[in-house]
Parts: C-alpha cells; structure tokens; sequence
C-alpha cells in the first residue's frame, strides 16, 4: 500500500476515533445521569448555584452605581441566571442551568484528553497525513506544509477528535479546500 492510502485510511480512522469519543461520551452521561438520580445530586447542584449568586451578588454590589460594570458582569453570566433579563437587584441563578455548563465542559474536557490520548498513542497526525496527501497528488508542490512538530500535530489532531466527528470532519473539509484553493492558484501564476 502506499503512503497515500496509508494517510488516507489514518484521516478516516481519526473520523471513527472521533464517533467512538462521542458514542463513550454519551455512554458516561447516561452513567452520571443514573448516578445523580441515585443521590438525589439536586441538592449538591441547588448549593452551588447558591455559592455562585451569592458570589456574584458581591460582586454586583460592589460595582453598584457603575452601570457599564454592572451590565458587563451580568452579560458574562447570563447562560446562568434564571432569567435573561436581569433588571432587579437580587440574583437568580438557575440550578439547571449551572450543571449543564458544568456538565458540558467537563465532557468536552473528557472528550479532548480521551483524542489526544489516542492521536498520541496511535501518531494520528492530520497535518502530516494531508501533507502526504497533497504530496502524492500531481502539481501539488509544497501545498501542505505544516511546519508543526509531530506532537503538536498529533495534539491539535486529538483535540479536533475529542471536539467531534463534526469538527474533525470540517476541519479536514477545510484543509482539503485550502489545499484545492492554493492549487488553483499556483495553476493560475504559472499560467
């Protein structure tokens, strides 16, 4: 097989890396769902959003009578507060709101280590792979060339992987139509 099969079949095993992240994601959601209704996690969840109103009622308090500081502070936490249109003095911080940030950022932050796990251990690098690619491809010249370190490379790759099969999918959409754009470029000057 030659090495543009080879990085061919590497950049479709980072998509099924991708959907396997995903499907083991959704496998440890439905976990933590049967764990937190086993505990009865509302009261963990009900304290923090608490802790977090309270914080940020200091917070307002001190920036009383600035309303441009008020109106920042208020827009940089409106995903969580209970209602979008803060307009009173006291704080609303909507429970379900504060677990599913928390939630969602800890699944991308599983999701990211588990595909860097991977592209490091199996030096999946979609960098060197497009630039294999491009180099077997004819008039392709020096289309691709990243100039990353393999581990780097191998990183970032994990990070597009632990993000999604959508993102590594766009990602080497993007890529390849770069990669066609400065081709018809270069066509276009030599001409």
């Amino acid at each position: 097989m030659d090495e543009a099969k080879t990085a061919l079949i590497l950049l479709a095993s980072a998509l099924f890396f991708a959907l396997l992240i995903e499907r083991a994601l959704e496998l440890i959601m439905g976990i933590v769902a049967y764990v937190e209704a086993r505990i009865d996690a509302s009261r963990f969840w009900n304290t923090h959003a608490h802790v977090i109103a309270g914080q940020l009622q200091q917070r307002l308090d001190l920036a009383h009578g600035h309303s441009d500081l008020e109106r920042t502070i208020i827009d940089m936490v409106t995903g969580i507060l209970n209602e979008n249109d803060y307009s009173g003095r006291i704080v609303v911080v909507s429970t379900a709101k504060v677990r599913k940030l928390v939630i969602k950022t800890a699944t991308k932050l599983i999701g990211i280590c588990m595909g860097v796990s991977l592209a490091l251990g199996l030096q999946i690098n979609a960098f060197t792979l497009l630039e294999t690619l491009a180099t077997g491809s004819p008039g392709a010249g020096d289309l691709f060339q990243a100039n990353l370190s393999h581990t780097l490379g191998c990183m970032l790759t994990g990070v597009a992987m632990g993000l999604g099969s959508a993102p590594v999918h766009k990602f080497i959409v993007r890529l390849e139509s770069a990669r066609k754009f400065r081709q018809a470029i270069q066509i276009g000057v030599t001409r």
